[in-house]
């Protein structure tokens, strides 16, 4: 079973609540924070192996966070999710590379599921190839 741990972030309490639950049942320690100043206080606390991040909350946009996020844990996977995928910002960062994975509100709970467990799994792969790349140079 796995521990890995997940930060969830969204204004509304219901996508925290179906989204902990959903990852929960898959095994992971799931934490949620409400507003992107929230989220960036639990990652300087502890750093997730994943995030979900809403782009449209009052006070720090999930983009200024996202930005802030790319500082913290450079790589650590960030799935965008909104309910408002025409917005041009949106468009603007997909085609610039800012956003990497997106998911349409509402969301097929299968691809969240499917989602996160290609992203941690390939999050892993990268670093047990880092790792052995270290270990075999120092050799």
């Amino acid at each position: 079973m796995s521990q890995d741990y997940l930060l969830i972030v969204d204004d509304h309490a219901g996508i925290r609540h179906l989204l902990n639950e959903l990852l929960v049942q898959e095994g992971y320690l799931v934490e949620t924070a409400k507003n992107g100043e929230e989220c960036l206080q639990k990652v300087k606390a502890k750093k997730p192996v994943l995030i979900i991040l809403d782009i449209k909350m009052p006070g720090k946009s999930g983009l200024e966070t996202l930005a802030q996020l790319k500082t913290l844990c450079p790589h650590t996977p960030v799935i965008i999710i909104t309910a408002y995928s025409d917005l041009p910002k949106i468009n603007d960062a997909l085609s610039r590379g800012i956003i990497e994975h997106f998911l349409n509100k509402p969301f097929d709970l299968e691809e969240v599921r499917s989602l996160v467990k290609t992203l941690i799994q390939r999050q892993k792969q990268t670093l047990q190839d880092h790792n052995n790349l270290t270990s075999s140079e120092q050799l």
